[in-house]
Parts: structure tokens; sequence; C-alpha cells
């Protein structure tokens, strides 16, 4: 038999990782019966997105690159039928 406390976290950030280590605990905690407090510190407007991310980005970035950046070759073809 697991013993089950309460406990309180604090989030520093709530990027992508933040919001993944919420998920990992939420994922984590299910079932448990323990109750945890979870404090987040966030500046953005958009948590989870952070500034990477941000809905407001140029729409060229949407991959958090510009686009100069990606390079895709095109396919090569050995005359073979």
């Amino acid at each position: 038999m697991s013993e089950t406390h309460d406990c309180r976290i604090a989030i520093i950030g709530m990027g992508p990782r933040g919001l993944g280590a919420v998920e990992a605990l939420a994922e984590r905690m299910n079932g448990s019966g323990a109750k945890v407090r979870i404090d987040l510190f966030e500046p953005s407007a958009v948590p989870g997105a952070g500034p990477n991310f941000s809905p407001r980005q140029n729409t060229l970035c949407l991959l958090n690159v510009p686009n100069r950046e990606i390079a895709i070759a095109a396919p090569s073809y050995n005359g073979a039928r």
C-alpha cells in the first residue's frame, strides 16, 4: 500500500517545456489520490507557448525558424522506371 501526500510545486516559465512538465505530472499523479497545488510563474500572455512559439509571431516563422533556414532538396531520380 502506498502513502499519498499533498504537495505544492512551482513551475518557473510556462513555455512548451513547462506545459510538458505539467502534463507529465498530471499523468503520473492520475489515480494516486494525492492533491497537488501548482503555482505557475509566466510573464507571457500566452502560457504554454512561450516567446518562441507566440501566436503573434510572424506567419513566416511557424516552425520557429525563419523560412530562409529551411532547405528542402529536390528528389533525386536514378533514371530507372
